[in-house]
C-alpha cells in the first residue's frame, strides 16, 4: 500500500518586485536603507493597499528592510494580518497598512509533478482491478 501527504502552507503574499536601493541613490535620498518598488502586480494586496512603482518601503513593523530577501522574510509568516509599512514617496515619509495576501506554497513545476504522479497511481490502480499487476 502507497501513502501520500502532501502539505501546503499558505504563505504571506505582497505582490510587489523591488531592488534594494544602491548607496548613491540611499545619499542623494538621504536614506541609509529602503527596497525600491519596481513593478506592482495587478490585484495583488500592494496595488490594493496602493503602493507604487518608485515607493521606497524602509520598514515593516519596527524592522528595516534593506533588499527583498528581507520583506520576503517579514511578510511570509503572516498571511491575513495587517501590517504597517513606512515608505517613502515624492520626498515625504508615510505610513500605509497593508492587508497579507494569502498564497500557497507551491509553485506551477511542483504542481504539475503531483498531477502527473495522480495519473501514474491512476494507471496503476486500473491495472490492479483488471488482474494485469
Amino acid at each position: 500500500m502507497l501513502a501520500v501527504l502532501l502539505l501546503f502552507n499558505a504563505i504571506g503574499y505582497l505582490g510587489i518586485k523591488g531592488e534594494r536601493v544602491e548607496r548613491p541613490y540611499r545619499i542623494a535620498l538621504e536614506i541609509d536603507h529602503g527596497l525600491i518598488i519596481i513593478e506592482v502586480f495587478e490585484d495583488s494586496p500592494a496595488e490594493r493597499a496602493g503602493l507604487e512603482v518608485g515607493d521606497i518601503v524602509l520598514r515593516v513593523g519596527d524592522r528595516e528592510v534593506s533588499g527583498l530577501e528581507d520583506l520576503t522574510e517579514m511578510v511570509r509568516d503572516h498571511p491575513g494580518e495587517r501590517l504597517r509599512f513606512k515608505i517613502k514617496r515624492g520626498g515625504k515619509t508615510r505610513d500605509i497598512l497593508i492587508e497579507i495576501g494569502e498564497k500557497e506554497e507551491i509553485d506551477d513545476r511542483i504542481r504539475e509533478e503531483i498531477r502527473k504522479f495522480i495519473r501514474q497511481l491512476k494507471d496503476e490502480i486500473e491495472r490492479l482491478k483488471d488482474g494485469r499487476i
